[in-house]
């Protein structure tokens, strides 16, 4: 943690400079989460956080996309435990006319929302696990298909997921 806050620039009051005013505090561990958003944020990888209800992971999550290269893009969040299951896949990638009773027309999925941008996946772990198998398909390869059409469609964006489950249980 030391090395994290000498590291961080100290304006001339000698106050810490926090690059991330969103998030605020000085403990040891807001001092750790900030030297890691600094390590992470210009990276492409894909994030999860781990944290309780309230805990402020969508406020983490935004503050990496706006340290990006991807700021210039949209920031898309979705709690995945607000849409019902038999709709998620349809939020995430999208259809085309005539899929199901209903679609009559085109529509873009949250995927395509977050062109260019970052997929903010709030309560990822309410996802279905079929829909989860699509959407590590989709990360791996880079490349989503609409429900009802038969071509693949590029997609390029960054995805942080957040969840308040020990996923490990």
């Amino acid at each position: 943690a030391e090395e994290e806050i000498d590291r961080l620039k100290v304006d001339m009051r000698g106050q810490l400079k926090n690059p991330y005013p969103r998030i605020l505090g000085k403990s040891r561990a807001i001092v750790e989460i900030l030297g890691l958003l600094d390590r992470v944020s210009d990276t492409n990888l894909s994030i999860l956080i781990l944290g309780e209800t309230g805990s402020g992971k969508e406020l983490v999550a935004r503050s990496i996309h706006e340290h990006s290269r991807r700021r210039q893009g949209p920031f898309v969040a979705v709690n995945c435990g607000a849409i019902p299951e038999n709709l998620m896949e349809s939020e995430l990638f999208g259809y085309k006319a005539g899929a199901f009773t209903g679609a009559v027309r085109d529509k873009k999925g949250l995927l395509e929302e977050a062109q260019g941008g970052t997929l903010f996946l709030d309560e990822i772990a309410e996802l279905p696990l079929n829909t989860q198998a699509k959407l590590l398909r989709a990360l791996q390869e880079k490349e989503i298909v609409r429900l009802g059409d038969t071509r693949p469609m590029a997609v390029d964006i960054r995805v942080i997921s957040a969840t308040h489950r020990r996923l490990e249980e």
